[in-house]
């Protein structure tokens, strides 16, 4: 119970690392964006270039991060951490030059016509690559807190430059009728979100390095060969999974018909894809903490059990996230502007894909933990054909609409071929029917709350917040774990 507690806490400071910067961006610089940038357009663009900056991303790191973790242990840490970091940093560098004699023609190959935007990914993404093992360092050795710290810091620096560029010069401008030719210019205002990010990442790395340089050793060839063979199936999933994540916004600009503005239907999309965040953070910080203790425990006679108590109460708080976003959409959609209210119907689609995604992720342990990573390549293969194919079809008919249920295809598939094979190599004992009960309560709570008819906006607030206190009642006296913890809290 003790590493439970102590996974527990460690979610939660990750989660206040990942969850904390990913609110701050969700609260302030999506809403900002959308009303701000001069056009839906350009809110398209700016997601559309980060999408290829997320397929790069998972690229340069090579899946070092999880091999990382994976010979940490066994093989001494200093090797490990300088063997990964520098062949990650020669992987940014090569990724520079190449960029740099090639700049024009990719700009036009992908259709942006600022080549100044590839000189800030240029900057952005060899930061991220060449922070990844300093980063995976920290959690390793679990010092969260540092970790959240830095992860905060770069969040804080790109808000606070955003604000500087985009609210506080138009402010000084149109008040005091300030001079700042030099530095801004009010007819490029995308080109500050790229410059606050690229400065955000530099103050970070500078401030990270100082933290792990104690690490520093040889470069280890022996050790090279046998983490980049494990590393290349982990490779080739994230890639292929990034696919499932960013393909659809890649795909609308070339799919939608000739008379639509693409990087607006982009605009429109991802601003309400980003209004189901809040499954992705809680993805997100649970992942971060979740990787070590997956190897740790590892071994142990109720590694099983824990690993099935784990995805459990995962899809407990889970579908609770789901449902308050849902059942409070009419709240959720000020945190993005009125022109971007178009699209709020792919917002359950894309929560409930996402949720889909987070029990892939816990339920395929499995294959880590037995080194047969290439599993993962396998899943990943067959999810972004999934998504290709999905999205090549349901595009030129629905739109991005389209490209949302794609999404909730791909994970869905997924998710089957995970348990239908962990089952065959690494049997765990999930309580399936236990899970099954909740996601039909919990589709319940949802048709009754979205469809049940009210004129009164306070009142539907009050009812589906009634529906909100049942699913936590359900889950109470459903699960005798929780249900004695609080019925027999101070008895002894």
């Amino acid at each position: 119970m003790s590493q439970f507690k102590k996974l527990a806490g460690q979610t939660a400071i990750y989660g206040f690392g990942s969850v904390v910067p990913r609110i701050l961006n969700y609260i302030l610089l999506t809403p900002f964006y959308t009303r701000v940038l001069t056009s839906i357009s350009d809110y398209g663009t700016h997601t559309y270039l980060y999408s290829y900056g997320a397929f790069l991303i998972i690229l340069l790191t090579f899946g070092m991060e999880t091999t990382f973790f994976r010979y940490a242990k066994s093989k001494g840490i200093e090797k490990v951490f300088t063997t990964s970091f520098v062949f990650l940093f020669i992987n940014a560098f090569l990724f520079s030059i190449i960029i740099l004699f090639n700049a024009d023609r990719i700009s036009q190959l992908i259709g942006i016509i600022k080549v100044e935007y590839l000189y800030y990914f240029l900057g952005i993404i060899s930061l991220d690559v060449i922070s990844a093992i300093p980063f995976a360092t920290l959690r390793y050795n679990e010092k969260a807190r540092l970790f959240a710290f830095l992860k905060i810091i770069n969040v804080l620096v790109n808000i606070s430059v955003n604000l500087f560029y985009l609210w506080l010069i138009p402010l000084l401008i149109s008040t005091y009728n300030w001079d700042f030719s030099m530095i801004y210019d009010s007819q490029n205002l995308l080109e500050y979100t790229f410059k606050a990010n690229l400065i955000a990442n530099i103050i970070t790395f500078l401030m990270l390095i100082p933290n792990t340089r104690k690490y520093y050793s040889k470069f280890d060839v022996v050790i090279f060969k046998e983490m980049f063979f494990y590393s290349a199936p982990i490779l080739i999933s994230g890639i292929l999974g990034m696919i499932n994540e960013v393909a659809d916004k890649i795909l609308l600009k070339y799919l939608l018909p000739k008379n639509i503005s693409a990087f607006e239907q982009i605009g429109i999309y991802s601003a309400n894809y980003k209004i189901a965040a809040l499954i992705t953070i809680f993805n997100s910080m649970f992942r971060y903490a979740l990787e070590p203790f997956f190897f740790k425990v590892y071994g142990y006679d109720e590694s099983k059990s824990r690993y099935a108590i784990i995805s459990k109460y995962y899809l407990i708080f889970g579908l609770f996230i789901l449902l308050i976003v849902n059942l409070f959409i009419d709240v959720f959609k000020y945190f993005i502007s009125e022109n971007y209210h178009s699209g709020l119907h792919i917002v359950p689609v894309v929560l409930l894909a996402n949720l889909l995604f987070g029990m892939y992720y816990t339920m395929a342990v499995w294959y880590k933990v037995t080194d047969k990573t290439y599993f993962s390549a396998i899943f990943a293969l067959i999810g972004s054909t999934v998504t290709i194919l999905a999205n090549i079809i349901m595009i030129p008919l629905f739109g991005y609409t389209g490209s949302a249920f794609a999404t909730l295809l791909c994970y869905f598939v997924m998710f089957i071929l995970t348990v239908y094979f962990g089952q065959k190599h690494y049997p765990i004992n999930y309580n399936y029917g236990y899970m099954l009960k909740l996601a039909l309560f919990s589709m319940l709570v949802f048709i009754v709350g979205n469809y049940l008819p009210f004129d009164n906006l306070y009142l539907k607030f009050s009812f589906n917040a009634v529906l909100l206190i049942a699913y936590i009642i359900f889950v109470v006296f459903t699960n005798r774990e929780i249900h004695d913890k609080i019925f027999n809290y101070g008895k002894h």
